[in-house]
């Protein structure tokens, strides 16, 4: 990620460590079944994909056309190269891990890129009918080139899984970022599908049935805020919060001893709030 991305992430956590953040105490039951069903990971997320697409967008652009124009685009650009299409879905569960190349997160310094996986559950929606769908699309003539299609594992736990290879500008569901090209897609249930890398989405199967879950409390802590839009928690590795320096050791040790966050993003009327908080153990 860029460099604004850290400058943004240490201000929130210093924002969080002075002030704290309100929270509620609401359960979001179904995001907060999904997300217990995803592979053991530093960080979830939730997205109430509804409210997202019809309440939050228009917000968090500040009503700005060109740039949910972008988004549509993002969006429009996944459906056509795999057949999936975002608005379809109710909730998105999203397991991210940390892959560090930097040498220090304040001042920021390197890079920081997150490899999600991502569960996308629709109560209206058919996943054999999706993975149909988007079997159709992917083996079809895309801008004149065939789209490759592989078919990997294809008996692995008892579920097939393709691999689609989309263009470099595209992301999952048009929001999330992808580190390589290829995207792998496997149903769930018969309402659930992951999307991911092929790796990650062998592990969100063998989450689902129940192995190698992520730890239970980082989704309690993502649901906290039951009008929340967006719900995520996380813990921080101590790769990344070792490097955090304020210039003096006392200044730098409440950072470096932080060891994970949790937060969300609820809509009103006319504008959205954020909330953040930091902690330091888990336990």
């Amino acid at each position: 990620m860029c460099r604004k991305f850290f400058v943004l992430l240490s201000a929130i956590f210093t924002l969080a460590h002075l002030a704290g953040a309100q929270t509620t105490t609401t359960q979001n039951t179904n995001a907060a079944q999904l997300l217990g069903q995803l592979p053991d990971s530093e960080a979830v997320m939730f997205v109430d994909a509804k409210r997202l697409f019809s309440d939050a967008l228009p917000l968090l652009t500040n009503n700005n056309q060109t740039q949910q124009a972008e988004i549509n685009r993002q969006i429009e650009r996944f459906r056509r190269q795999t057949g999936i299409d975002a608005r379809s879905f109710d909730v998105f569960a999203v397991s991210l891990d940390f892959s560090p190349k930097i040498t220090s997160l304040f001042p920021p310094k390197g890079t920081l890129t997150l490899d999600p996986v991502v569960l996308a559950r629709s109560g209206a929606s058919n996943s054999a009918q999706i993975m149909a769908a988007a079997r159709k699309i992917a083996q079809s003539s895309i801008g004149g080139k065939a789209v490759p299609v592989t078919t990997r594992d294809k008996n692995y736990k008892g579920r097939e899984i393709f691999t689609v290879r989309v263009d470099e500008a595209t992301r999952v569901f048009g929001l999330f970022d992808l580190k390589n090209r290829e995207v792998s897609i496997a149903a769930l249930d018969d309402k659930t599908i992951a999307i991911g890398n092929l790796d990650a989405v062998r592990n969100a199967i063998a989450a689902f049935d129940g192995s190698k879950r992520v730890d239970p409390k980082l989704p309690q802590l993502a649901v906290r805020n039951g009008n929340a839009v967006m719900g995520f928690a996380g813990v921080v590795p101590k790769y990344v919060s070792s490097r955090i320096k304020f210039g003096t050791p006392e200044l730098s040790r409440p950072f470096q001893e932080m060891r994970g966050f949790y937060g969300s993003l609820e809509t009103g009327q006319n504008n959205f709030v954020f909330r953040t908080k930091q902690f330091r153990f888990i336990d």
